[in-house]
């Protein structure tokens, strides 16, 4: 049984060896490490440095926490590294006031956006709308979905392969900068694109 604790991205390898399984605990991109809990009828460790390890051969066998060398997980797992999929890539693209027009910075941006869709294909896109709270809740709930069934319509329009597209509204619940009710906050206008 695993057991994930810790405020980050727990990175770690399950890899079945004959009748063992060896969990490897890896830091993420920004070298940050999460905890994970092993557990077994008998016994539990927890792993919460990065490149360490633990064997489990059945369930009752006494579960250690053990370093393990980087350049050996990368040596030995180099297969494992290989097929691992490629992160997802975020793009925040802002919009003029009250409009579904994008300023001219998110209008080269999703350009590149479309260029990383294309790279991808097929390719799952996430697009969320969001808005300020200048107007009423439920006029920016649909004013952030306009925003994104724009953005929709440019990467669509462009030809991209998909194999999954998820369109959705935040409106003003969700602002990047915390305001008061009715005020214009550029950053809050903007539209969040996830390519996977």
């Amino acid at each position: 049984m695993l057991k994930y604790c810790g405020l980050f991205l727990c990175l770690f390898f399950l890899v079945s060896c004959g009748s063992k399984t060896v969990v490897i605990l890896l830091p993420d991109a920004d070298g940050k490490t999460g905890s994970v809990v092993v557990k077994n009828k008998s016994s539990s460790t927890i792993l919460d440095q990065p490149y360490t390890y633990t064997d489990v051969k059945d369930d009752t066998s006494r579960l250690m926490s053990n370093p393990i060398d980087e350049k050996a997980v990368n040596e030995e797992y180099r297969f494992l590294f290989e097929k691992e999929p490629l992160k997802p890539v975020y793009f925040i693209l802002y919009f003029e006031d009250n409009s579904l027009l994008m300023t001219k910075e998110s209008l080269k941006l999703v350009q590149k956006a479309i260029e990383v869709a294309k790279q991808r294909e097929p390719s799952e896109v996430s697009i969320i709308g969001h808005s300020d709270t200048k107007g009423s809740s439920e006029y920016n709930n649909d004013l952030a979905l306009k925003r994104a069934q724009a953005v929709q319509k440019e990467i669509h329009d462009s030809g991209v392969a998909l194999k999954g597209l998820m369109i959705k509204s935040h409106g003003e619940h969700d602002p990047l900068v915390k305001t008061a009710d009715k005020v214009s906050e550029p950053k809050n206008r903007r539209v969040e694109i996830m390519i996977r």
